[in-house]
């Protein structure tokens, strides 16, 4: 029988010689591989303490660590070796891989590498690259967003927050008609997330979206490792100053605003970013972080592969002799019109996601484009999607395919409006088969789309697109378009 400190011996054996196996496949195949060679060179001193250890050695990289040879008659082996030799071969040992980590002498047995922090880890499973690069300091990503309650009793704050904000909503006297709007609109709001558990699903989708990511940017771009996602949503917590705190204890230099809205719009991804420069600029840390902005990717694989994996699957929900007959409606977030006669991009980066996914898919079905969510007593931009479905049925269409384009995660708008008030709607005007495509969510695909464009953006050097810096013509605020 091992003793317990054999086992936990065998145990660092193991994971160094998988470390070594990783170190040796990244520094042969990816470029961006950066490791110093003091961390090889440290890994390989305590492989081979490991090995001496337990009296042989069992290859583990040709290139990283090679025993030393002797000749045959010196070798010893466990088979042949005193047992008391052993011993103090073994004590030796022990002693050798305490000083290599840092550990002073006890007569407890020793663990060279504490894991414990890291919880346990299963033989083979693959080993983030933070572990071998914590003595950095973490490039922080802030997923932007407008966010939404988490419960019914926030309905009320998150309504009055966002008919206060005139850079998503302009109304006449807004001080006094956007209260006034909220008291009337929250019952009805609240009844709305009860129906869909009772809040709304976003942070928790954000958080795993953004703990997912920071994990495949550990992977495929370790020279920036490690990567930290935080949460700096407009109108819930957590808000932009609570993301700075928590990246300012975190000791981030680098630092990646990165909107959730795929497609660019003064009333959404700028205000976010206006938002997050002025908590910047309130806390007083102009020149603490090193900012780039990540502020529009309508067409990034990242979304359209992912919507288009979405389509194909909602597509097979229908009976083949009838898929053909499908009617695709592309649904985005409406926005006032006042936005856009200001020359406000949006609508066009829509309707390049949407040719996007035609041209990926290579559609044979019919499709058009709608927007939702329009709410207060102004005019807002459309078709809406309720309209189309409703002049749909009276043209003959029965079966429909509604599609989300712009909304990253599931929400209220996906939840409840499509889910539940738009397929109300189809079926009172007669829609045999109605159908909602999947939004990204945490599907590996997005995920794996997503580190790839923060990676492309990194290695780039660039500060944000070339869009960014063009304000729309008809634009009233002198901060807009801004970069701290």
């Amino acid at each position: 029988m091992c003793r317990s400190h054999d086992v936990v011996g065998l145990a660092v054996f193991l994971e160094l010689r998988h470390v070594l196996r990783e170190l040796e496949r990244g520094l042969g195949h990816d470029r961006h591989f950066d490791v110093g060679t003091h961390l090889v060179n440290h890994l390989r001193v305590l492989l081979q303490v490991a090995c001496l250890y337990f009296g042989s050695f069992v290859p583990c990289s040709r290139r990283l660590c090679r025993p030393s040879r002797r000749p045959a008659a010196s070798r010893t082996t466990i088979a042949t070796e005193p047992a008391s030799a052993r011993v103090r071969r073994r004590k030796s040992a022990r002693s050798v891989a305490r000083a290599a980590v840092g550990e002073k002498s006890s007569k407890e047995p020793a663990t060279p590498l504490r894991f414990a922090d890291r919880g346990v880890m299963k033989f083979g499973a693959k080993r983030p690259q933070e572990n071998f690069m914590s003595d950095r300091a973490p490039t922080g990503i802030v997923m932007l967003n407008m966010g939404g309650p988490d419960s019914l009793d926030g309905v009320g704050p998150f309504l009055e927050k966002l008919f206060r904000d005139r850079e998503l909503i302009e109304l006449p006297m807004q001080s006094v008609l956007g209260p006034f709007i909220v008291s009337r609109r929250t019952p009805k709001v609240v009844e709305v997330y009860r129906s869909i558990g009772g809040g709304s699903p976003i942070t928790r989708g954000t958080r795993e979206q953004g703990d997912l990511l920071a994990v495949a940017l550990d992977r495929i771009s370790p020279s920036t490792a490690p990567h930290k996602s935080y949460i700096a949503f407009r109108y819930t917590p957590p808000y932009a100053h609570e993301a700075l705190e928590q990246m300012l204890r975190d000791k981030v230099h680098r630092a990646v605003a990165f909107s959730q809205y795929p497609q660019y719009a003064c009333p959404t991804s700028g205000s976010s970013l206006n938002d997050l420069w002025r908590a910047v600029d309130e806390m007083k840390l102009g020149n603490h972080f090193d900012w780039s902005v990540i502020d529009r990717w309508p067409t990034h694989p990242a979304l359209i592969d992912t919507l288009c994996e979405g389509i194909r699957e909602a597509l097979g929900r229908f009976p083949p002799e009838h898929r053909d007959e499908v009617v695709l409606v592309f649904s985005a977030h409406s926005l006032p019109l006042k936005v856009i006669y200001r020359g406000d991009s949006y609508p066009q980066e829509v309707g390049a996601t949407v040719q996007a996914i035609v041209d990926t898919l290579g559609l044979s079905q019919r499709y058009m484009l709608a927007y939702q969510s329009a709410v207060g007593p102004v005019k807002w931009l459309g078709p809406s999607t309720v309209s189309v479905i409703e002049q749909l049925s009276k043209q003959g269409a029965t079966r429909v395919l509604v599609v989300p384009v712009a909304f990253t995660s599931d929400h209220v708008e996906t939840l409840e409006e499509i889910d539940i008030q738009l397929r109300a709607t189809a079926a009172r005007c007669g829609i045999e088969q109605f159908e909602r495509a999947p939004v990204p969510n945490a599907r590996p695909t997005f995920i794996n789309g997503l580190a790839d464009l923060v990676a492309e953006h990194l290695a780039s050097g660039r500060k944000h697109s070339t869009q960014y810096k063009l304000k729309c013509p008809g634009c009233p605020r002198e901060g807009c378009r801004e970069l701290r």
